[in-house]
């Protein structure tokens, strides 16, 4: 290994920490100028002792989650540095052993420092320092020489000792999935039958404490469509609804330990064609000097155009003849008529009605 001596002291070095977003940054806790920093991988070195107050750096971690920011475990506690070293601050409200000699850093939900001290045993925060509580259930040696975490699900805290390795695992806190918003529900293609797709979005917190198995339900009025669809699956097309009727859709977001959340639901239907008719306008015999009547039943029409003469032939519009229902005038001739259908998908053409005069 190179001899790099910060300072070019020969200094005893306890403590180390490198950037974990730049890598070429080392801070470097010693015996004679407190903490040196490093902005070129150990080549030079300048003091970084600002609100340090002349104590010696026993230990030193750098938070990989907040880039910049560094604590030194001291005689007189817990320093923080949110700018890499140029700036301390003490962070010790609750730590009742200032004298601290081993750091560590778990990232499990929210970040936790676990700071190990002679005679005090091990304190955590979970607010960046702001305030401190005791850890030491099960602790029979209080003097902590050194911490490690192993970042699994949940994370496990190691406290070397006199006494030998001691361990903590987090507790697995589960609660009911928040942050799920409302799903949407529309149909893919309102001229064809093609179904109704349904998305939503990921809880912003799932509240198993990364340890669940996730899963995603679709609900159809209430009834599951689709059940246990994972975590990634954010859309689910739903085909079998009855063409033409509205159906309320919801998804249930499901953490694997036994609690869930539900959306409130979108409404949404299946079109599938241009209108289709149901009952056509039938043909009538009257006595001459009578209007007849005409009706035409259909699904999903919008609008409505009827002629006069033989389907199809749109030569003879009707004036102001635009509903279901057509009255003709007065007849003293027979005659034929015929309604066109409409709708954004299209249009449908009626059968040919005849008027037969007595």
């Amino acid at each position: 290994m190179d001899d790099e001596r910060a300072g070019g002291m020969y200094t005893s070095v306890p403590a180390l920490a490198v950037d974990p977003t730049v890598p070429s940054t080392v801070d470097a806790g010693t015996n004679v100028s407190r903490v040196l920093k490093s902005t070129d991988g150990g080549a030079s070195w300048a003091p970084a002792n600002a609100g340090l107050g002349g104590f010696t750096a026993n230990t030193l971690v750098a938070d990989a989650a907040i880039p910049g920011t560094v604590y030194a475990g001291t005689g007189a506690g817990v320093f923080e540095s949110t700018d890499q070293g140029a700036s301390w601050t003490s962070v010790n409200a609750g730590l009742t052993n200032l004298r601290v000699y081993a750091l560590a850093i778990e990232h499990w939900t929210t970040p936790e420092i676990y700071a190990g001290t002679a005679g005090g045993g091990v304190f955590r925060s979970t607010n960046a320092g702001a305030n401190w509580s005791a850890l030491n259930s099960g602790l029979t040696n209080v003097s902590v020489n050194a911490l490690a975490v192993a970042q699994t699900l949940p994370p496990t805290v190691y406290a070397g000792t006199a006494n030998g390795v001691f361990s903590y695992a987090e507790p697995v806190v589960c609660v009911t999935p928040s942050g799920l918003v409302n799903n949407t529900a529309a149909d893919l293609d309102p001229c064809a039958k093609t179904g109704v797709v349904v998305a939503w979005s990921e809880p912003t917190a799932w509240g198993d404490s990364g340890t669940g198995t996730r899963s995603f339900d679709v609900l159809r009025n209430e009834i599951p469509i689709a059940t246990g669809l994972g975590e990634s699956t954010l859309t689910f097309t739903d085909g079998t609804g009855v063409e033409g009727v509205d159906y309320t859709y919801a998804v249930r977001a499901n953490n694997g330990c036994g609690l869930s959340a539900v959306t409130v639901g979108a409404t949404a239907l299946d079109l599938s064609t241009r209108p289709v008719i149901q009952t056509q306008p039938a043909s009538q015999t009257l006595w001459a000097g009578h209007s007849a009547a005409f009706q035409v039943v259909a699904a999903s029409a919008a609008g409505y155009r009827w002629y006069g003469g033989l389907s199809g032939d749109t030569s003879q519009p009707i004036v102001g003849a635009t509903s279901s229902i057509y009255v003709t005038p007065k007849l003293n001739a027979s005659a034929s008529f015929w309604v066109l259908l409409s709708n954004a998908c299209g249009t449908t053409a009626s059968n040919t009605a005849t008027v037969t005069l007595k």
